[in-house]
């Protein structure tokens, strides 16, 4: 088996659409997936902890993702995964986490004050529906020691 030639910058920028689509090695997982269009992929493909079944990870589109910045963010992912963390897992937790959805219900139950524009406005309208239930059984509900908003 030969060693694998990694990536240069050149090769990414010069690759041309095919009729189908197809790959081309970095190296420790990493390929730049070509589109029959033209569009360029950064992915890498890798086995779950959980499961050893093969996944693929996706860190964005080149020429957003540079090389190097597709390089980084493979390596950070096999941390994760010499730590027996599955990767896509993660990222799509840290996606829920940074919702405005999940941000405001943690506003809410923690009773912290809001302060974006965004979040006034969902804080709103979800006192907006909680008036609207509470008139339809005709009781104010209270969630513990919060306070409703003012709406």
């Amino acid at each position: 088996m030969c060693p694998q030639m990694k990536l240069n910058a050149r090769q990414v920028e010069t690759a041309k659409p095919k009729d189908k689509t197809y790959k081309m090695a970095d190296g420790g997982g990493l390929y730049l997936e070509v589109s029959a269009k033209g569009s360029k992929y950064w992915r890498m493909k890798y086995r779950r902890p959980s499961d050893k079944k093969e996944d693929r990870l996706a860190f964005g589109v080149w020429p957003t993702v540079t090389l190097a910045q597709a390089r980084a963010k493979r390596d950070e992912a096999k941390k994760l995964l010499v730590q027996g963390i599955d990767p896509k897992a993660e990222q799509k937790e840290a996606q829920a986490e940074n919702s405005g959805h999940t941000l405001s219900k943690q506003l809410l139950v923690n009773g912290m004050p809001v302060t974006s524009a965004g979040v006034k406005t969902i804080d709103h309208a979800f006192c907006d529906i909680l008036s609207f239930i509470s008139s339809l059984i005709s009781v104010r509900p209270t969630f513990g020691s919060l306070k409703p908003a003012t709406c």
